[in-house]
């Protein structure tokens, strides 16, 4: 697994994991954690922002789990 974090971080993190690793498992504690479906599929986006273009880079998405995380919400 691996901390991306987000923002500005994202700069360097991304492009050196990137380049090293196909896929990777992004833990989701970030401030505020990630804890929705809807969440983690923006935080994708702002990841896939600082993968090149040439690059085949797949980050697999995990949910932050609360009490309120349901079985439906993350099928």
């Amino acid at each position: 697994h691996i901390h991306l974090r987000d923002a500005a971080a994202l700069i360097n993190t991304v492009p050196d994991a990137a380049t090293r690793f196909h896929r990777v498992a992004v833990m989701p504690n970030l401030t505020p954690p990630v804890v929705t479906v809807e969440q983690a599929l923006a935080y994708r986006e702002r990841i896939l922002q600082h993968a090149a273009p040439a690059q085949t880079f797949n980050p697999l998405m995990f949910l932050y789990l609360t009490a309120d995380t349901t079985p439906d919400s993350v099928k």
